[in-house]
This record gives structure tokens, C-alpha cells and sequence, in this order.
């Protein structure tokens, strides 16, 4: 899924008055909490760096397949959130993680630690 299919799709699943810019910037960073924090302790991280709203609209996410709607539940969190919908942005932000959680650990299955990360 690319950053201009995700805010396309999040505005289906929830119509809602949040503007584009701070849709994305919820999707970019998870974007680059994952290249920070994440894919560096692993060999063949993927790259290409921070992606950066508008001009990467069409940039391929790094969580994918059956993980992809993590990105999703978090834009339509932070529109319950905006919107003071307490129980659904808890139930979208728990949804987020949970998929979250299951896209770091199939990708730890199957990806060896880098050198570095192993030594620690």
C-alpha cells in the first residue's frame, strides 16, 4: 500500500474533517519510528529513508500484506481521537497496536539480526 492509497482508504473506513497533512504525518511516523528504531537491528533493513508528505504519495509502505491496515487503524485513531469518539480511538489504537506487534515479530522470524544487534 502506498501513502496516498492509505489516506484514501482510512477517509473511506472513516469520513472525517482532518487534513490530509496530519493524516499523513500519523502515517510517517510510524514510517520513521520502524527505519529508526526497528529495521536497523536487522540485516537487509528496507530502505529508502524518511519519506516526506506530499512528494512520496506514492511511496510503498514498509508494512505490508496482511499487516498494512496497522496504518490504517492509526489514521482512523487519530480521527476518533480528533473527534472525542473515546471508545472507538481506543478501539482503533489497540487494533494498531496489536498489528504492530505482529508485523515485529514476523518480521524477526524471518530476518537475521545485524552483527551489531547481536552483540548487545
Amino acid at each position: 500500500m502506498t501513502l496516498g492509497e492509505c489516506l484514501r482508504r482510512a477517509d473511506q473506513w472513516r469520513p472525517n474533517t482532518l487534513p490530509e497533512e496530519e493524516k499523513a504525518k500519523v502515517v510517517l511516523d510510524l514510517e520513521r519510528a520502524l527505519e529508526a528504531e526497528f529495521f536497523p537491528r536487522y540485516e537487509g533493513a528496507p530502505g529508502p529513508g524518511p519519506r516526506r508528505w506530499p512528494e512520496d504519495r506514492a511511496a510503498r509502505l514498509l508494512a505490508s500484506g496482511p499487516y498494512e491496515e496497522l496504518y490504517l487503524h492509526r489514521v482512523v485513531a487519530r480521527c476518533e481521537l480528533a473527534d472525542q469518539e473515546w471508545d472507538a480511538y481506543n478501539a482503533h489504537a489497540a487494533l494498531a497496536d496489536r498489528l504492530e506487534s505482529e508485523f515485529r515479530k514476523a518480521w524477526e522470524r524471518e530476518h537475521r539480526r545485524s552483527a551489531a544487534a547481536r552483540e548487545t
